[in-house]
């Protein structure tokens, strides 16, 4: 606040810079047309163009532009004119700011009191977050009636530091906003006390007036000038009890409890990971919050809660860890299993019950290699898994459902089912070898889908179908799938002789085709084939050569019968009977004939003359044995063979063998091979050591000649000539060495056994025994490795055993190694380098065994959303580089191990998150609320979750004036703070509003929109001229405001006499003239504008209607000594004139008629000097108006003629024109004496012209007589 004799239009301090000492307003802004100076009344100050020492200048005050300011100087007194000036003037950045000056006259001055600021502040929290410390707010309030110069505050009386902000409001009175920034963490009682800066020192140099205050003279006292505003803050209490407890609805679901603040309105909720800055979560009016996004699992996170009030600092923090770590069940167990269910059970899993569990199942059976699943949703334990195969191995893997989350407990419990009978036959059977008395029976095994369990053995039974008896064989072990059946018949031979089947060589003379022997039964002696079968047309004989002996029919007796022999059928026998010698015939006849189960036997019979007879040197065996094993498995202790060889030129009747020269005991079959020779098999079974085998066979040799009985005489002692002897050497292979046991990458369970070779062996077979069930052959090979791709199951423990074995050696002891299945893991799974669109990741091989190749699954989605989107490579390697993935997105990585038709699951979810990139999408949709004429709030949505491509931690605010192309830029932090509240905004104006969000450093895509700001009241407007002016009119233009605010309604026009003080005669209207004035007044006139809003400021000038014509040329002419003649030009439409004329004693006036333009006036004094002026008068509205008085002009004088004495004294001024009598008085002449007389006129002209001058003041003429 200054007095007007500080600021002038000279440089009244003569500076050595010669600077005007005016009020400079300056900006920034260099343009050289900005600025406008208001007086108090908001008329703007006129504008001069012209030099400040003009002095066509406007007064009192007027402004001058220069370049980036504007001047506003002073040539007359302020009276009528002192407040508060306000200049308005764009700073750098186009936006209109406010310098408010109070410019007084000294009694002014003394009477403003200072500031006066609003007695109660208002609180807003400046900082971005609430956890700040300590936190920022403002204490805000406005200031009237003159902006504050100094602002000092208080917190419970002790001083602050305090950041300040004046911002002058425009309107009505310039209210100042002053908003005082406070660092404080203390509730109290706020005060700010403010004042102005009031100039008292001395006088400018040269003038007596106070030091103008560009000397910076000054002098403050805030004790005569201040005004308090205050605040009561407090600080709401620190909330209590916060607990952090992970929610069942995804695997990063979180809920945050606390207690109630007492008094707090709400509280913010902010979490925050690491070392990285607090996110705010959200604001809550309650005591619990759910959050379920942004979150990722596997992470730890510190959460934060603070309260706080609509006028209170926020509360300290509660904080809160917890780790988001993966679920984790380690126990699943089997509780019951049969041979068609298994019966689960579980405990929850430690970190976060889930709101439901799944399970996949994967059974196969133990036969077989293909797996079939399926899927349980919604189970709880225990759980039955039912429908499985019997003896199926199933893996189990509990998966526990989170909302839209899920998680792998990596729990797989392997269980085998029980076994049950088989459901299928064995495969085909095939007969081969099949001979008249033998056949070899094999048959393929029962398929996998029909063993239900291990098969451990066959019941064969074979079956005559003629006589419908059966035989059933107990075949022990499940690869024991081939039988042969040895079929033997019973043969009688001679009358009386039970069924045997001891072949024999005879003479001929020893059978016939008559009962020779004449025996008490009369049974022909004939050699006799006879069955258990008692068909009825059974048996065949055949010759030696093999043709078959004839048939007969007819009775024995009947000479036609065939010779030499011939054959005849009976009921279960057949008869050779010979009726002729044998020569051409002898050598081994063959029986064939069904037994009872109706397989045929062979009897074989060796029939000679005497000669052929004791040529026949008895049964030929083949010297070498063939060896074979018996044992079910090489792996049996001791193990069992047999030692086999042929028989021909008759079967054997006697066999016997020895081991090293020992005889031992065994057990024989005989079986004879139909065929030429008719060989017979012998084999000596259940053998069991090692060492040099031989046997001898011998026939039973009839040498006895014919007797009644002949069959009781068979010798049954071979003759040295009737002995042949078979033989091999049995060994025991060695035990194999070095057997290894390596896993197989082709498959989960898949393994390579090697040893080394031993000597001498022609083949190994190889076992595998699962914990103590009966080891199992996988195969035997010539090779000493062998790989096992099949029947094996990941995650078990096998023995392996191998054994060696020859063609003529017993199986070797066992080798064994121990191997475990267990399923592969690779533990060093990392990411190496991180990117915002890839993932490198690098790992060793697992531990178990090396995958043919790898996989990767991956699983991404960005951190602001919950779905994820999922690709699958294969066949990759270390290191691999994962492209494509959205910036700032967790990835969750599962490495695939590939063994040939198996996978293995190496490592899962191993979570990266890449690195942020520039936002490549805007903001959502910007919403404008609030919008008023300076302000307007300004709301955006967020970023979408693709195009974020990180947290967005603030955004760029740019809002520009499109009239004056001028922007602004606003920086704001915190990605949820997606609100702003623009100011200082020009009325009626057209703003982009651009909003770029950015990660970091990194800035992205600007979305912009277009709003207009509210009307307001319009500027001034400009320009205000008289064009025109009449007795009754005054034509007056002006230009719009320059700063219209919205669109102008109307104008509103007041004007009233510049003399008066009443009220205004006001209209609306955009006519410019104005009828009913008075003729020869001076107006003030004032135009304002109006929008829908109201009007703004009035703009005034003082303008005049015309002046009424005066009269000229009128003359004054004297008609005698009391009267004189006035003549004058008339004036046109004059209502009447009026004549004034007066003396000293008295004043008078006449009116004269409009008809006439001459007038005589009478009864004047000769004594006086009269002074005479003469208007014109117009009437308007009945109202008559009169011009201005003009004085006439004296054309004529009369001669005054003193007969006596006469003194004359002419005291003359230069108007009005006077005239005066020839006498003083209408009197009688006195005489006196001569001396009384003098000093008595003396006296009376001394009276005279004290008392004329007095009433006069005109040229007065005394005339003395």
């Amino acid at each position: 606040m200054i007095y007007a004799s500080q600021f002038y239009d000279i440089d009244q301090n003569n500076d050595v810079n010669d600077i005007i000492d005016a009020l400079w307003c300056q900006s920034a802004n260099n343009g050289t047309n900005i600025g406008v100076w208001y007086y108090p009344n908001g008329t703007e100050v006129p504008l001069f163009g012209g030099d400040f020492t003009d002095s066509s200048a406007p007064r009192p005050v007027f402004s001058k532009r220069f370049s980036g300011q504007i001047a506003l100087a002073r040539r007359n007194g302020l009276s009528g004119y002192e407040g508060l000036y306000k200049c308005i003037i764009p700073d750098e950045n186009g936006v209109n700011q406010t310098l408010v000056v109070g410019a007084y006259t000294d009694t002014g001055y003394n009477n403003n009191n200072g500031p006066d600021a609003d007695p109660t502040m208002q609180f807003s929290l400046l900082s971005t977050s609430r956890l700040a410390t300590p936190p920022v707010f403002s204490l805000s309030f406005n200031v009237s009636d003159g902006p504050p110069t100094t602002v000092s505050c208080s917190m419970n009386g002790n001083g602050i530091s305090t950041e300040l902000s004046r911002v002058i409001v425009n309107g009505s009175g310039s209210v100042t906003r002053v908003t005082v920034t406070v660092r404080l963490r203390e509730a109290g009682n706020y005060q700010c006390t403010v004042a102005n800066a009031r100039v008292t020192d001395g006088p400018i140099s040269g003038n007596s007036g106070p030091t103008a205050f560009f000397d910076k003279k000054y002098n403050i006292y805030p004790i005569l000038t201040f005004q308090l505003s205050h605040a009561k803050n407090w600080i709401s209490d620190t909330p209590t009890s916060l607990t952090a407890t992970r929610l069942s609805t995804g695997l990063a679901h979180v809920r945050l409890s606390w207690s109630t603040v007492s008094g707090s309105t709400d509280y913010e909720v902010y979490y925050q990971l690491s070392s990285n800055t607090p996110v705010s979560v959200s604001n809550t009016s309650h005591t619990t919050i759910n959050i379920t996004s942004s979150l990722s699992q596997g992470s730890t996170y510190t959460f934060y809660v603070v309260s706080y009030g609509s006028t209170s600092l926020p509360s300290g923090n509660a904080s809160v860890m917890l780790t988001i770590s993966n679920p984790v069940i380690n126990i699943l167990i089997v509780t019951v299993f049969s041979n068609s269910t298994i019966t689960l059970t579980w405990s929850p899993p430690t970190a976060v019950v889930p709101i439901s569990y799944n399970i996949n199942r994967r059974c196969r059976r133990v036969c077989e290699s293909s797996v079939t699943s399926n899927s349980e949703t919604s189970v709880s334990s225990p759980h039955t898994s039912t429908g499985i195969p019997p003896y199926s191995q199933c893996a189990f893997d509990l998966i526990g459902i989170y909302g839209d989350d899920m998680v792998d407990f990596n729990v797989s419990n392997l269980t085998t089912t029980l076994s049950s009978a088989p459901t299928g036959p064995v495969g085909d059977i095939i007969f081969s070898s099949v001979e008249s008395v033998s056949m070899t029976v094999s048959w393929d095994e029962v398929p996998c889908n029909g063993k239900n369990g291990p098969i451990t053995g066959y019941y064969l039974t074979y079956t005559n179908i003629t006589s419908n008896t059966s035989y059933t064989v107990d075949i022990t072990g499940g690869d024991n799938r081939m039988k042969g059946l040895g079929l033997q018949a019973k043969v009688q031979v001679g009358k009386g002789q039970e069924p045997s089947t001891i072949p024999s060589n005879v003479y001929a003379s020893q059978f016939y085709d008559l009962d020779h022997e004449m025996s008490d039964d009369g049974i022909n002696d004939a050699l006799w084939c006879q069955s258990a079968n008692n068909g009825t047309n059974i048996g065949v004989w055949y010759y030696p050569n093999g043709i078959e002996v004839p048939l007969f029919d007819g009775n024995f007796t009947d000479p036609s019968a065939p010779r030499p022999v011939y054959s005849k059928r009976f009921s279960g026998q057949i008869a050779l009977a010979r009726r002729d010698g044998l020569s051409g015939y002898e050598g081994l006849y063959k029986c064939i004939i069904p037994d009872e189960n109706g397989v045929n036997q062979t009897l074989v019979v060796g029939a000679y003359t005497v000669a052929g007879y004791n040529n026949n040197d008895g049964p030929d065996a083949d010297p070498t044995m063939q060896f074979s094993l018996l044992s079910t498995s090489r792996l049996a202790t001791p193990p069992v063979f047999s030692l086999s060889f042929n028989v021909s030129n008759g079967p054997p009747t006697t066999v016997s063998c020895s081991m090293n020269g020992n005889g031992i005991s065994t057990e024989l079959s005989r079986v004879i091979v139909n065929g030429p020779g008719s060989v017979t098999r012998v084999t000596v079974a259940n053998l069991s050591e090692a060492g040099n085998y031989q046997c001898t066979v011998s026939n039973a040799r009839v040498t006895n000649n014919f007797t009644q009985y002949w069959y009781f005489y068979f010798n049954l002692t071979p003759s040295a000539a009737d002995v042949s002897n078979s033989s091999l050497s049995v060994s025991v292979s060695d035990t194999p060495t070095g057997l290894t046991a390596t896993r197989l990458s082709t498959g989960l369970a898949h393994v390579r056994l090697s040893w080394s070779t031993v000597s001498g062996a022609t083949g190994y077979e190889v076992y595998y025994q699962l914990s103590s069930n009966t080891p199992v052959s996988v195969g035997t090979t010539a090779s000493t490795t062998i790989n096992i791709t099949s029947i094996l199951f990941q995650g078990s423990a096998y023995t392996f055993y191998v054994v060696s074995y020859g063609s003529a050696s017993l199986p070797s002891g066992n080798a064994s190694v121990m191997l475990t299945f267990r399923d592969p893991v690779v533990n060093n799974f990392i990411a190496t380098l991180v990117t915002a669109s890839a993932i490198t990741i690098t790992w060793s091989p697992p531990t178990a065994v090396v995958p043919i190749s790898y996989n990767i699954n991956r699983r991404c989605r960005r951190v602001c959303e919950s779905s994820f989107t999922s690709t699958n490579k294969t066949s990759v390697s270390s290191p691999h580089t994962s492209t494509g993935i959205p910036p700032y997105s967790q990835c969750g990585f599962d490495l695939i191990g590939i063994y040939g038709t198996d996978i293995a699951y190496l490592t899962t979810n191993y979570l990266v998150t890449t690195l942020s990139s520039a936002p490549t999408a805007p903001v959502g949709d910007i919403i404008f609320s609030s919008v008023e004429s300076v302000s307007m709030t300004v709301s955006w949505d967020e970023v979408p979750c693709n195009g974020r491509n990180g947290p967005i931690t603030g955004y760029h605010l740019t809002y520009t004036n499109i009239t004056s192309n001028t922007s602004y830029t606003v920086n704001i932090t915190g990605g949820d703070n997606r609100m702003y509240n623009l100011t200082g905004l020009i009325p009626y104006t057209n703003y982009t509003v651009s909003i770029i969000p950015y990660n970091y450093n990194m800035n992205g895509p600007a979305r912009q929109e277009i709003q207009l700001t509210a009307e307001s009241i319009p500027g001034l407007i400009s320009d205000l001229i008289q064009t025109n002016a009449t007795l009754t009119e005054i034509s007056i233009s002006w230009n719009p405001p320059t700063i219209p605010n919205g669109i102008i309604t109307v104008y509103e026009i007041r004007y009233r006499e510049s003399t008066s003080t009443g009220p205004y005669n006001i209209t609306n209207t955009t006519n410019t003239y104005y009828i009913g004035m008075i003729p020869n007044t001076s107006y003030t006139i004032g135009v304002r504008a109006y929008t829908s809003i109201g009007p703004g400021e009035w703009a005034a000038e003082i303008f005049s209607t015309d002046e009424i014509a005066s009269i000229s040329n009128s003359t004054l002419v004297h008609l005698n000594l009391s009267s004189v003649q006035i003549n004058w030009l008339p004036i046109p439409g004059a209502s009447y004139y009026t004549i004034y004329y007066s003396s000293g004693w008295d004043v008078n006036s006449m009116n004269v008629s409009n008809e006439t333009n001459q007038s005589v006036i009478l009864g004047l004094y000769s004594c006086l000097s009269y002074s005479f002026e003469m208007s014109g008068a117009i009437e308007i509205n009945g109202i008559y108006y009169e011009g201005p008085r003009t004085e006439p002009r004296v054309t004529e004088l009369p001669t005054v003629d003193l007969s006596s004495y006469s003194y004359t004294e002419a005291i003359s001024t230069s108007s009005p024109t006077s005239a005066s009598s020839d006498e003083c008085m209408n009197t009688s002449t006195l005489y006196i004496s001569l001396p009384i007389l003098g000093i008595s006129l003396f006296v009376n002209m001394i009276l005279v012209c004290v008392v004329i001058g007095m009433c006069c003041k005109k040229k007065i003429v005394y005339s003395v007589k």
